[in-house]
């Protein structure tokens, strides 16, 4: 009985510690760590000036947060995209990257119940930054998330963390 009781309560704390599920659209979730803050267009606007930051660029679309010191943006839509696109979109971005000279460079396609996904991570060491950019397509083909994590390239491994964490808590419809 103690056994359970102790099981039982370190999930219940697990849960109350990840956090707080986002809603990005009626047929897409995920959850963020309790401490992640929504970011309004002012606030975006308000943070340190970053010609390399994507995120600082973006102008009312989507939704954009900040976990110390990581922004993260997701945005969704429907669209109907043929089966082989998230290859065809690895291929283009390869291609694209290269021409930045990364210092770091890592993609890869997952497969999840409700969707797939094309994960890619660069770092440009000069600028001292990093970006995982994650493109989810439901199963379904009809519902695109697109995302993106900002990090200084000393926390890649916590950025990745967060990835995994908002990845493994998707849900698309």
């Amino acid at each position: 009985m103690k056994n359970i009781t102790l099981i039982l309560l370190t999930v219940l704390l697990c849960i109350s510690c990840y956090g707080q599920q986002v809603v990005i659209s009626p047929n897409i979730s995920t959850s963020l760590p309790k401490n992640t803050k929504a970011l309004s267009t002012d606030e975006v606007k308000r943070l340190a000036p970053d010609p390399h930051s994507v995120i600082k660029r973006i102008k009312n679309t989507g939704n954009i947060y900040e976990l110390g010191g990581l922004l993260i943006y997701m945005n969704s839509g429907k669209a109907t995209v043929a089966k082989d696109h998230l290859n065809v979109l690895s291929e283009g971005q390869k291609e694209l990257i290269k021409l930045a000279s990364p210092s770091f460079y890592h993609s890869d396609m997952k497969s999840y119940p409700t969707f797939d996904a094309l994960v890619v991570c660069y770092e440009i060491a000069n600028q001292q930054q990093g970006q995982f950019s994650f493109h989810c397509i439901n199963k379904k083909n009809s519902e695109i998330l697109v995302g993106l994590i900002e990090y200084p390239i000393r926390e890649r491994t916590k950025a990745k963390r967060l990835l995994e964490d908002i990845l493994s808590t998707l849900e698309m419809k």
